[in-house]
């Protein structure tokens, strides 16, 4: 085996006596992993033991005592204390499939410049939770380095139990950081933070496109009653990160610039609620949108946020767009392509998926292309 694929696995946990040797268990099936650092991050339960009678018959498992400090700074006491150059990720109430981490070394060795991989997973939940199903269907719909950075404003693209991450990556990023920390202007979840700063440093993300980790949840998940996974910790995300991405892609580089333009306009594709929430972030953030884009014709002639809006036919070639939509159906076209698109069509065009999708695809066949002149971004 070689050292350079040698695992450390950081796996915190408190209060999950019932759930913990399994997943311990689970991470332990791998000879990849050298290491398992089970955090005890103040339980109360007997969480604990049962990790430590683990350890007595595995000399692999170490258990730290991180003493109630949150999970972010759990975290980053088990990355300092690992001893290997690739860090693999669990949760306490989640199973670690057979072969996932082979998989996620072997996807990190086939491009450098990957910072971090998960894979697709599985949910296990208590009760019937639509919400979280779709959500976890388009995370496993993303695979590749280019699908992850083209998806990475809509909504965290890795699942984080699931990922392995090159150690050096995280330490040029500064590592796990939670809110209030030095450096750590942000009141959102750790996971998606950490996608976003190693894609604003240039490292890609990528994903195991098979199903390798059973994501277990239950109603006291932190994923359900942590503020800084609320819909509202996620807008911020996405705003702060993708207002400095727009200061780069808007600036004098961008090509078509009229004479005395200091910018690309900037247009939001959705006058409706999500697009004006992140028009307002980004407005926040000084990056104030110079049209809008919509398909009714109740708005279209009015302005939102000082801004007009335009039906798409209006819309300049040389404006940079984020499409702003959230929902799923026909309405993401007019009343005329919904009157001219027969049922087959609208199938093959993707009307029944997401409207982001399907105004995805009306640019890209006006020659625009993704990253370049336009982003999705929730």
């Amino acid at each position: 085996m070689r050292d350079g694929a040698a695992i450390s696995v950081l796996l915190p946990f408190r209060d999950a006596a019932g759930t913990v040797a399994s997943a311990a268990r689970g991470v332990l099936g791998s000879p990849l992993v050298r290491e398992l650092l089970a955090i005890d991050d103040g339980s109360l339960d007997g969480g604990a033991a049962r990790v430590r009678e683990l350890a007595d018959r595995d000399p692999r498992v170490r258990v730290v005592e991180s003493h109630g400090v949150g999970v972010a700074r759990a975290l980053a006491l088990g990355v300092s204390l690992a001893r290997h150059a690739l860090l693999g990720r669990m949760d306490a109430d989640d199973l670690s499939l057979p072969g996932r981490f082979e998989a996620s070394a072997a996807l990190l060795a086939s491009d450098p410049g990957l910072g971090a991989v998960g894979t697709q997973v599985a949910v296990e939940s208590e009760t019937p939770a639509p919400g979280l199903e779709a959500y976890v269907a388009w995370q496993n719909g993303l695979v590749t380095r280019e699908e992850h950075a083209a998806a990475r404003f809509i909504e965290a693209p890795l699942c984080h139990p699931s990922t392995l991450l090159r150690r050096d990556a995280l330490a040029q990023v500064g590592g796990y950081r939670e809110p209030g920390a030095a450096g750590a202007d942000h009141d959102w979840a750790e996971d998606y933070d950490l996608w976003l700063r190693l894609a604003e440093a240039g490292f890609g993300l990528a994903k195991v496109p098979r199903v390798l980790l059973s994501w277990r949840h239950h109603a006291g998940r932190a994923t359900f009653r942590d503020a800084r996974c609320s819909e509202r910790a996620l807008l911020l995300a996405r705003a702060h990160y993708l207002a400095r991405h727009l200061d780069e892609h808007l600036g004098p580089l961008a090509p078509g610039l009229e004479s005395g333009q200091s910018r690309r306009p900037l247009a939001i594709w959705g006058a409706g609620k999500t697009g004006r929430r992140l028009g307002r972030a980004l407005a926040e953030r000084g990056l104030a949108a110079d049209l809008w884009v919509d398909l009714d014709p109740a708005k279209i002639g009015r302005s939102l946020q000082n801004a007009p809006i335009v039906a798409p036919e209006a819309l300049p070639f040389d404006a940079f767009v984020l499409v702003a939509l959230r929902g799923r159906g026909a309405f993401a076209l007019s009343e005329r392509e919904r009157r001219t698109t027969s049922a087959g069509a609208a199938g093959a065009a993707g009307v029944g998926g997401y409207a982001r999708d399907i105004v995805r695809a009306r640019l890209t066949a006006g020659g625009r292309l993704e990253g370049a002149d336009f982003l999705c971004a929730g």
